[in-house]
């Protein structure tokens, strides 16, 4: 519920037309800081009516006191449903309903409020983070419309956000430029893998390489991981480079992450020494305040899983195919990849690993490996989830 309300609230309001993510909403509205958001015990019954402003603002904790400026309540969820049921001595589904029910009626009163400013630019390391998230809730939730949306925010940033071969940072009224920094490429490398994986788009694999290639090319140290800037733009004596995971990953925990999985998909050692380059290049901090790299301890974990290809044969779209796809996504295991063999022949990167892994029979059929080694296929949803648990 979360993560389908967190995905909608982008699509409504910080989507433009032709996609891509809005970098940022204001705090404030009219000049005042939350004046957007917050409530008290008035405008909340005002909203909602006098029969249920009581269990909302119990479910919120809104009081008369506040807990922001001039009485204000910033909402947060202080009471449980089986709680408010208790207190107001009615059932579970009955209070599930009053606030659904109330939750539309505040939406449509806040929207009457002075709305806060948007920050219409759309940043490429951002939007990435963003692509990844719509193209797995598309397959964990099977919505469509996340695809779309994921679809059409990395055909923005390949149409626009592209010269010369180099990845830009902005786009601000339909204009591209400022020189990308790590994080656009790391973030957007890794959008496209997800992408491929939950569309089986070929060319979005295809893009993942060219831009791993120009990274390479522009950003690596030699003695290991990237420089926040390619030497060409940041023109600094001492190169700066990103470790922590903060509020939003490192570069290098991120690219690590990228090429461990696009060794695994192609079978190239290269691409596995150079994250390994990037973990000695960390070691030291990694082992005296791992905490602080969340990111890059998960890449270590999918490096020291041996992790498992998984190659779908068959046609997107019909039953046997789709039934095996929710298999694999259902999957808790996430060191892993995904591909199909049937859309990837075009990739030569993908060869290695698609090549003689067919559909049996007309039926559709999965395939799981390991460092190439494949299990016999099997066509069952349940043997893959056997497979893949096991």
């Amino acid at each position: 519920r979360v993560a389908c309300e967190t995905l909608d609230y982008l699509l409504r309001e910080m989507t433009p037309e032709g996609g891509g993510f809005f970098a940022a909403q204001d705090a404030d509205s009219g000049g005042v800081e939350g004046t957007f958001s917050v409530w008290n015990p008035d405008s909340l019954e005002a909203a909602v009516g006098r029969e249920a402003a009581p269990i909302l603002a119990a479910r919120f904790g809104v009081t008369a006191a506040g807990n922001f400026e001039e009485g204000e309540t910033v909402l947060s969820v202080v009471r449980s449903v089986p709680e408010l049921a208790q207190e107001f001595g009615k059932s579970e589904a009955q209070i599930q309903a009053a606030l659904a029910a109330a939750r539309d009626l505040m939406y449509a009163a806040r929207a009457k409020r002075v709305w806060p400013g948007t920050d219409d630019k759309l940043l490429t390391d951002w939007t990435a983070l963003a692509i990844s998230a719509f193209a797995l809730a598309a397959r964990i939730l099977e919505e469509p419309r996340y695809e779309r949306a994921a679809r059409e925010a990395a055909d923005r940033i390949l149409r626009v956000c592209i010269r010369d071969g180099e990845l830009l940072h902005r786009e601000k009224a339909g204009r591209a430029d400022i020189p990308g920094f790590a994080t656009d490429y790391a973030y957007f490398i890794e959008a496209l893998l997800d992408l491929y994986e939950a569309t089986f788009e070929p060319r979005y694999f295809a893009q993942a390489v060219a831009l791993q290639k120009v990274f390479d090319e522009r950003f690596a140290d030699p003695r290991g991981g990237y420089f926040l800037a390619a030497a060409a733009h940041d023109g600094l004596i001492v190169r700066p480079k990103e470790s922590y995971d903060a509020a939003t990953p490192s570069s290098n925990s991120v690219a690590a992450s990228n090429l461990l999985r696009m060794s695994v998909f192609t079978g190239e050692e290269g691409y596995r020494q150079r994250a390994d380059g990037i973990f000695d290049a960390f070691a030291r901090d990694l082992e005296r305040a791992s905490p602080a790299f969340p990111r890059l301890l998960c890449a270590l974990d999918f490096r020291e899983a041996a992790p498992r290809e998984i190659v779908l044969a068959g046609q997107p779209g019909s039953p046997d195919f789709e039934a095996l796809r929710r298999a694999a996504f259902a999957s808790p295991g996430l060191n892993r990849v995904l591909a199909h063999a049937d859309s990837a022949s075009g990739v030569p990167e993908l060869a290695g690993l698609v090549r003689g892994r067919a559909s049996k029979d007309g039926k559709a059929a999965a395939y799981v490996c390991e460092a190439f080694a494949c299990q016999a296929p099997v066509s069952d949803p349940a043997a893959l989830s056997a497979l893949l648990d096991s």
